[in-house]
C-alpha cells in the first residue's frame, strides 16, 4: 500500500472482485442503499475504461477520460483506506479486521438466525445481511488479503495464522491455498512460504502452520511424498535444522547423517531419497 502505489486488483485480486476488490462487502451482488456505489463503481468504471482502452489509441477523451479518471479517484481513496487499515492490523489484527469491515472493505460475517437478536431482525431493512457472508467466505477474503497486501507486519500475520480458533484455521487454509508450489523443489517451495510471515515462537502455532503447508505441499506433489504426513515431518524437521544451525547457544550441530536416520521409514515406510 506503500512505495509503488500498487492497483487495487494487485492488493485484492481479481478472483476476489464480488467480495474483496470491490470492497463493498458482498458477494456478487450490489448492497442496498449508500454502499452501492462502491461496488457498482469500482465494476462498472474499470468494465468502461478498459472497453475504450482496448478500442482506442492515443489520449482517451469524451466518456472514456471521464471514466479514467473516476475510477482513478475512486481507487486513490480506496488505497488510502487500505493503508489506515494496514496500520491497524499492525497494532492489532482484530481491530484491523474491524476497521476493514466499518469501512467497508471486508464483508462481514453473517449471523445465523438463533444468534441473531430477534428486534434486530425485526427491524433490519437488509442491508447488512445482504452485505454479510459465510464463515468460509470470509476466511477466503481474508486469507487472500493477509497473501497480497503489502504492508502487513509478518510477525502479526504469523501470530494470526497460528491460532487454534477454527476460523482463523480456515484462515490458515485459505492463506496456504493462494501458494502454487507445483513444479518447486521442497526446499523452495517451504522457503517461499515462510517468506511471507514470521514464524511465530509457540512451538503449537507453528506446528499448525507447517501441518497445514504439508497438507498443500503433498497436493500439489503428490509425487514425491507417500502422504501429507510425510511432507509436514519433513518441513518441521527442517525448521528444527535450521534453528539447530544458526542458534549460538546450541555447541554441538547436527550432522548430515544424523538429521537422515531421524528421518528413516518417515515416507510410508520408506526413506526418503537423497
Amino acid at each position: 500500500c506503500r512505495g509503488e502505489n500498487p492497483p487495487m486488483e494487485l492488493i485484492f485480486g481479481d478472483s476476489n472482485a464480488a467480495v474483496v476488490a470491490a470492497v463493498a462487502g458482498q458477494q456478487g451482488r450490489t448492497a442496498a442503499g449508500s454502499n452501492s456505489s462502491l461496488a457498482r463503481g469500482s465494476f462498472d468504471l474499470q468494465r468502461s475504461y478498459r472497453r475504450s482502452s482496448s478500442t482506442s489509441s492515443g489520449t482517451l477523451t469524451g466518456p472514456a477520460a471521464a471514466a479514467a479518471a473516476e475510477l482513478a479517484a475512486f481507487e486513490k481513496g480506496l488505497k488510502q483506506r487500505v493503508m489506515l487499515a494496514v496500520d491497524h492490523f499492525n497494532k492489532d489484527y482484530k481491530k484491523g479486521f474491524q476497521f476493514l469491515q466499518a469501512n467497508k472493505l471486508l464483508p462481514e460475517l453473517k449471523q445465523s438466525e438463533d444468534e441473531q437478536p430477534a428486534d434486530a431482525a425485526a427491524s433490519s431493512n437488509g442491508n447488512s445481511s445482504s452485505t454479510a457472508v459465510d464463515e468460509d467466505t470470509l476466511a477466503q477474503c481474508i486469507g487472500y488479503f493477509l497473501r497480497v497486501c503489502p504492508g502487513l507486519n509478518k510477525t502479526t500475520i504469523g501470530e494470526l495464522l497460528g491460532e487454534p480458533d477454527k476460523f482463523y484455521l480456515k484462515v490458515l487454509d485459505s492463506f496456504t491455498s493462494t501458494f502454487e508450489f507445483a513444479g518447486l523443489s521442497f526446499d523452495v517451495g517451504l522457503r517461499t512460504f515462510l517468506e511471507s510471515f514470521k514464524l511465530p515462537g509457540e512451538a503449537q502455532k507453528i506446528d499448525r502452520i507447517i501441518n497445514c503447508f504439508g497438507r498443500a505441499y503433498y497436493k500439489h506433489a503428490p509425487d514425491i511424498f507417500a502422504n501429507e504426513d510425510a511432507a509436514y515431518i519433513l518441513a518441521y524437521s527442517v525448521i528444527m535444522l535450521n534453528t539447530d544451525r544458526h542458534n549460538s547457544q546450541v555447541k554441538k550441530k547436527m550432522e548430515e547423517a544424523e538429521f537422515c536416520r531421524n528421518l528413516r521409514g518417515v515416507n510410508a515406510g520408506q526413506d526418503f531419497p537423497r
